[in-house]
């Protein structure tokens, strides 16, 4: 957790006094996986980084679609919660439920190819090493992290 932390923190603008935007795209696999990730908004809040995700909105005034369309783009970075459902719905293979992944896998794949897969914004993080294997192939290469869920209240 400190790792990710010390990460986001160092690789804002030196010049911006302002704390760096998170957004955290996940999946909402359980309620045990939203508390887990709620967890860890709260504390990068506690870190002084001006995280979000959608648990801090009850109905966006602009639409959800825009809503998460804006938080994308606004953010210096976005933390992608990989498990297995968030694998297929930010990879579109899912029907029904999970729309919000889906749609912000969509964004982050196109943010991700405009750029000619250039990132410094997106960052795949786990909970699981089992996790590891639902980071999908186009954001793979790019350095991971895995965030023990034991060490978020400490």
């Amino acid at each position: 957790m400190r790792r990710c932390v010390t990460r986001v923190q160092h690789m804002g603008d030196p010049h911006d006094k302002a704390p760096p935007k998170v957004f955290i795209s996940y999946s909402h696999d359980s309620r045990e996986h939203e508390d887990r990730v709620l967890t860890l908004a709260n504390r990068l809040r506690e870190e002084g980084l001006e995280a979000n995700l959608d648990q801090y909105e009850q109905f966006p005034s602009q639409g959800w679609l825009n809503w998460m369309q804006d938080e994308v783009e606004a953010a210096d970075f976005v933390l992608m919660i990989f498990s297995k459902p968030y694998h297929n719905r930010f990879r579109g293979r899912v029907r029904g439920g999970g729309k919000g992944a889906t749609w912000e896998g969509a964004i982050i794949s196109q943010e991700l190819y405009d750029a000619c897969r250039e990132n410094t914004k997106f960052i795949p993080c786990i909970f699981s090493q089992e996790d590891g294997q639902h980071i999908p192939t186009t954001v793979r290469a790019y350095q991971h992290f895995l965030i023990d869920p034991g060490h978020l209240d400490t």
